[in-house]
């Protein structure tokens, strides 16, 4: 078995993690707080890792795109955050899934590209897996639909995924221009510093944010985890193997929200997130 295949499964089951830490402490913290756990708590460990990679040289391209990925980013995890507050989060991750699908459009506007026949069918999986996880026994055919036009977690969540389709396509702009390490701790550290005023308006106090150190620290750990066992991988396997392995988050999501949260519909949430993952694994070939 190849390295780069475990480091992506690896990435994906500390994403999960991640995202269940957060699920978990969002009941006792804002939104705001519990996206600095995701950002300024990961930077020590990227700061090491930079030793190992070195800071590349930068240049005009590197910073705007950066910046401007940065700032799109904390409306990504600040939505995403609050989705995972008011929702469960084995309907809430899987439908992260969709970022691909607004990658198509976001990318063909901004770097000229476009899908084949291949990335077209993931579109229509992936489309045809969030059915299935917002499906309900008592709600009939139409109910899915329903669901996500009056849930306002699968709301936020699909703002979500168009904002990080955003951001994806602006890091790999700044990635050309640099390299992972050097891009991620600027991005983070930015991300890290817009967060801080948005946690002193929603009235985080000090001694609240001493409380929480141990949860912070922990999702700093675990986002720091997931993104370089997904940049090592990169280094040696093709990055839309990895991006696919990534996303099996999804999978994980949906298994602990089962075992630590008791959500209900596991099977039918399991064979939906499933689907996506297919549907992102034919993208990434298209």
């Amino acid at each position: 078995m190849e390295w780069w295949f475990i480091l992506g499964i690896l990435s994906g089951l500390f994403n999960g993690l991640a995202y269940t830490v957060s699920k978990k402490a969002l009941s006792k913290m804002s939104p705001a707080l519990a996206s600095i756990g995701f950002t300024l708590f990961s930077l020590p460990y990227f700061v090491f890792m930079l030793l190992w990679s070195g800071w590349a040289v930068t240049d005009f391209t590197f910073w705007w795109s950066t910046i401007l990925a940065a700032v799109v980013n904390v409306g990504g995890f600040l939505l995403l955050m609050k989705a995972l507050k008011i929702g469960n989060i084995s309907q809430v991750i899987p439908f992260l899934s969709f970022t691909p699908l607004f990658l198509l459009v976001v990318s063909n506007l901004m770097l000229g590209e476009f899908p084949n026949s291949s990335g077209l069918l993931g579109v229509v999986i992936i489309v045809g897996g969030a059915y299935i996880v917002q499906l309900d026994k008592e709600g009939g055919f139409l109910g899915p639909f329903k669901s996500i036009m009056k849930s306002k977690a699968t709301k936020l969540v699909l703002a979500t995924a168009f904002l990080y389709s955003i951001t994806s396509t602006l890091s790999k702009v700044a990635i050309l221009n640099s390299n992972p390490m050097t891009f991620l701790i600027v991005y983070q550290g930015l991300a890290g510093l817009i967060l801080i005023p948005l946690m002193q308006k929603s009235e985080q106090k000090v001694e609240e944010f001493r409380s929480h150190i141990k949860p912070l620290a922990l999702m700093g750990l675990l986002e720091a985890l997931t993104l370089i066992c997904q940049m090592i991988a990169v280094s040696t396997g093709l990055v839309s193997y990895i991006v696919s392995l990534k996303r099996t988050s999804a999978i994980w999501s949906v298994v602990l929200g089962y075992f630590i949260f008791r959500e209900k519909n596991i099977k039918l949430r399991l064979i939906g997130a499933s689907l996506m993952i297919i549907g992102i694994v034919l993208i990434s070939q298209g």
